[in-house]
């Protein structure tokens, strides 16, 4: 599983949190993007799972019911808003 996180005038974000949870299970594991807002999970298990993206600024975002198979490559690209402004 793998994927591209930006804001949104399409850029990359960087150091943001992607949690990656097997719905089966609940298992969860955390990776960061790097200086290109890419992000990757290696040897993930065939299964369903919800995966959250979060950046400090920005909106958190999730998708759930991620199909992952047998030795196929999903890619889950998000493009994070901008977190709300309080005084």
């Amino acid at each position: 599983l793998l994927g591209d996180i930006s804001d949104p005038n399409n850029a990359a974000i960087q150091a943001a949190t992607v949690t990656l949870k097997n719905l089966a299970t609940g298992v969860a594991q955390d990776t960061t993007t790097d200086n290109q807002g890419t992000y990757r999970f290696f040897a993930i298990a065939p299964g369903t799972y919800e995966v959250k993206a979060t950046a400090s600024g920005f909106q958190t975002a999730l998708r759930s019911k991620v199909v992952v198979e047998a030795a196929a490559q999903v890619k889950a690209d998000f493009r994070l808003a901008l977190a709300g402004v309080s005084e």
